[in-house]
């Protein structure tokens, strides 16, 4: 997301920790990663069923309206199995109720499972006031690489403790004269990235490396209207295949039009993919769009009509925030796309797995 915006635990999830802030960094330098080889085969080995349509509201993150679970949301975890929501600002008071809020989501979720997600960069990107990071992506950089995995370690423990899952952190655009600016850890960040998604996964929870294939050198924000990108470059892509390789689970995917990629929004277009998957980045977890209620991604269609060219494409999540009606136009949306077959059974399928791998083992894959 380019800029910022203003019960009983679910069984995939670790018995409820203390909630209050963690208490330094020091103690997290070598906490081990939480997902293993191991686990990944024990996942890989389980049979999951078969997807229906009446999985399409999996591949949804939608946002919510409060501080508690309102009944439009629940009415969509429960009657159309959404897969998950981005928390906002004006969902978060206290930490107190924030993990009331968390739990009665993983509750709502179930034994299927559901993800709880955040922006939590550090700096202007900070959801949750009382978590770290507390400075900008590009001031840790400077601090070195063991300070960016031990203050996102410290932030991935704070955030696990209040039942978040995955954090949309980090940045990982090159630092290029764009309006990024101080989200970004710098001209060269893949290793600050790398250090950032090991921490995040140290402490807990999933990161996401964004935004892919790079908004470094975008000069126009794509959340307030059209945005156009230059050609992408082998450098743009090193920090997202260093964030694959420390195991980031979700990659999220911009909204501009980079030059000779496509003239689509790059979240609508399967030639993003194609390069994501690629031997140049190599990744092969959930791939997330950016907002869908951005400027860039309304100039092609609806949220819904976005959502369903995006999943055609290659997407595997939609981030739907407009709220429970936008977020269920989406689900049908969705889920009548995979019944005519404009999404096809095949990349349908695909999408289920990655999304029910995640949901099974939220803080990422295992580092390659």
């Amino acid at each position: 997301m380019p800029t910022p915006r203003t019960g009983q635990t679910a069984p995939m999830r670790a018995p409820a920790r203390s909630i209050a802030p963690a208490a330094g960094v020091a103690l997290l330098l070598g906490a081990p990663t939480v997902a293993s080889g191991a686990s990944a085969e024990l996942v890989a080995s389980t049979p999951a069923p078969a997807p229906s349509p009446r999985d399409a509201g999996l591949l949804v993150l939608a946002s919510m309206p409060g501080p508690t679970l309102d009944p439009g949301t629940r009415a969509l975890i429960t009657g159309r199995h959404l897969g998950g929501v981005v928390l906002f600002g004006a969902n978060i008071r206290s930490r107190r109720q924030l993990r009331a809020l968390t739990d009665a989501l993983h509750a709502a979720g179930g034994r299927r499972g559901f993800l709880v997600t955040t922006d939590q960069e550090g700096g202007t990107v900070r959801r949750v006031p009382s978590a770290g990071p507390p400075i900008s992506a590009q001031e840790a950089g400077r601090r070195g690489l063991a300070y960016v995995r031990a203050v996102s370690a410290a932030a991935g423990s704070d955030l696990a403790a209040l039942g978040i899952d995955v954090d949309l952190a980090p940045d990982a655009d090159l630092a290029q004269g764009g309006f990024i600016g101080s989200r970004s850890y710098g001209p060269a960040p893949a290793p600050a990235v790398a250090a950032a998604v090991a921490g995040l996964r140290a402490g807990g929870v999933g990161a996401t490396a964004k935004h892919f294939p790079g908004l470094g050198g975008t000069r126009d924000n794509t959340d307030l209207g059209p945005a156009r990108a230059p050609r992408v470059r082998g450098p743009a892509l090193v920090p997202f295949r260093a964030a694959a390789r420390a195991g980031a689970g979700l990659v999220m995917i911009d909204l501009a039009v980079h030059e000779g990629l496509s003239s689509l929004p790059t979240a609508l277009s399967p030639s993003a993919y194609a390069l994501l998957r690629g031997p140049k980045v190599g990744f092969r977890g959930v791939a997330v769009t950016d907002a869908l209620d951005a400027r860039a991604a309304a100039a092609v269609g609806s949220e819904e009509d976005n959502a369903v060219r995006a999943v055609a494409a290659g997407a595997d999540l939609v981030i739907a925030p407009g709220g429970p009606a936008v977020a269920a136009r989406t689900v049908d949306a969705l889920t009548q796309a995979v019944r005519d077959g404009r999404i096809p059974a095949r990349r349908f399928a695909e999408a289920v797995r990655r999304v029910r791998a995640l949901l099974a083992r939220p803080a990422g894959l295992p580092p390659r």
